[in-house]
């Protein structure tokens, strides 16, 4: 984490079982250009102390190519920002991982780096406002050094809207300033011979998801149809999902049409049938609001700080080239990718995943563009000023549709849960 020089990395990494508690830092070494963009990407695995699980941290970029037309003067370093992601590296923070492969942070002054998801899932706006009080806290006692022109340490992270409004209602002092995805991938799929296609079609029933989707999807459920009790709810990790749907021990998986969809298709030959969550309403009712995916938030508290507004202004801004270049270079992004997910150790040993082959990260970029844009995939369609900017009305309105569905307990005003600049 924050004890890492700039222009380091680790080549080594340390795992921590659940339970216990680790506090150790690896020495740094710098490195060189290196042959392969995998070994550039993989950059910083270490240890961070914390409850429960160790996370890993991970920085891409460092010796890269830089972006076309940037100037070769970086600007000096302002702020350290540390991401909490909520999902292992893909194709979904595309933008990101080639924006720091391609120096677009580096050039405003950023560094940034970014924390692998806990085992658990959801708990990604407590891990962010933990990890912004213990760097304020070093602060606090600065060994008598003046720190105010020192570059500022800010934590953030990426959720769901529907994870981070309930959890603000609780009185969690995380706050929205940005967005990488205009509408969630969340999905019902089913087999393309028996097609669910619209809620009265999943009545009678199993429907199979993970743990993090059952209460969501209940709520919508029983809202939509007086006959939710009559759809089962089989829980399933990840891996079990596709396998469960082509034994036939479920009817439906719920999965990620950018994602997980791939391979379903490509398992089957063919499309599957899709019903998108936006979907799960009454007949005659119009589609629901469900806000924003893979928002980008902070701490509350700290986003009123000078300092920590110009960056994260300057990290959106940086974010937002770095969708339009994957547009631009669909090829030079699925690279950024595949090096990202190396430097996790996600494609390392053991039996190969689908999401490591090429042509599975291509295509999932090819989604996730399309939900960058809201429009579509093409260069073009992300040329306008709202790239990772929502729009406040539809952030509300996503809001208000999960007071109503009593799955948030209260109402949050805009001018807490989300930072318009």
């Amino acid at each position: 984490g924050e004890g890492n020089r700039e222009g380091s990395r680790l080549t080594h990494s340390v795992d921590q079982e659940e339970g216990g508690s680790c506090t150790s830092w690896i020495t740094c070494r710098p490195v060189g250009l290196l042959a392969s963009r995998t070994h550039r990407a993989s950059a910083l695995f270490g240890n961070l102390p914390c409850n429960t699980t160790t996370k890993r941290t991970l920085r891409i970029g460092g010796n890269q190519p830089k972006a076309r037309g940037m100037s070769s003067s970086l600007k000096k370093l302002q702020a350290r920002i540390t991401c909490q992601l909520d999902a292992p590296p893909c194709a979904q923070f595309a933008g990101m991982f080639v924006a720091a492969d391609r120096g677009l942070y580096k050039a405003r002054g950023l560094d940034v780096s970014y924390l692998l998801p806990s085992k658990e899932g959801g708990d990604e706006p407590e891990l962010v406002l933990k990890r912004q009080r213990d760097m304020d806290a070093v602060l606090v006692f600065p060994n008598n050094r003046d720190t105010s022109s020192e570059p500022v340490n800010i934590s953030i992270g990426t959720v769901e809207q529907n994870v981070l409004l309930p959890a603000i209602a609780r009185n969690i002092q995380a706050k929205g300033f940005g967005t990488l995805f205009k509408r969630s991938p969340q999905c019902i799929a089913s087999l393309p011979s028996k097609p669910l296609l619209t809620v009265n079609d999943l009545i009678g029933k199993t429907l199979g998801m993970n743990i993090d989707s059952v209460e969501l999807t209940t709520t919508l459920l029983s809202h939509a149809t007086a006959r939710c009790k009559e759809i089962e709810i089989k829980v399933l990790s990840r891996n079990q999902k596709i396998g469960a749907l082509l034994r036939g021990e479920v009817d439906a998986i719920q999965i990620y049409s950018c994602s997980e969809a791939i391979e379903l298709e490509a398992r089957l030959g063919k499309a599957p049938g899709i019903l998108h969550l936006t979907g799960l309403r009454a007949e005659g009712e119009p589609e629901l609001q469900l806000g924003y995916s893979e928002v980008l938030f902070g701490d509350r508290r700290a986003m009123r700080r000078p300092q920590f507004k110009a960056a994260l202004g300057a990290f959106l801004e940086a974010t937002a080239q770095g969708w339009r270049e994957c547009a631009a270079d669909v090829e030079g992004a699925v690279a950024s990718i595949m090096a990202a997910r190396a430097g996790a150790g996600l494609v390392s040993g053991g039996k190969p995943q689908p999401a490591d082959a090429v042509p599975y990260q291509r295509e999932s970029l090819r989604r996730c563009l399309a939900l960058v844009s809201g429009k579509g995939p093409r260069a073009e369609d992300l040329a306008g000023g709202d790239v990772c900017v929502p729009c406040p009305l539809g952030w509300q309105g996503g809001s208000d549709t999960l007071v109503r569905m009593g799955y948030c307990p209260t109402r949050v005003p805009l001018s807490l849960s989300f930072d318009a600049g």
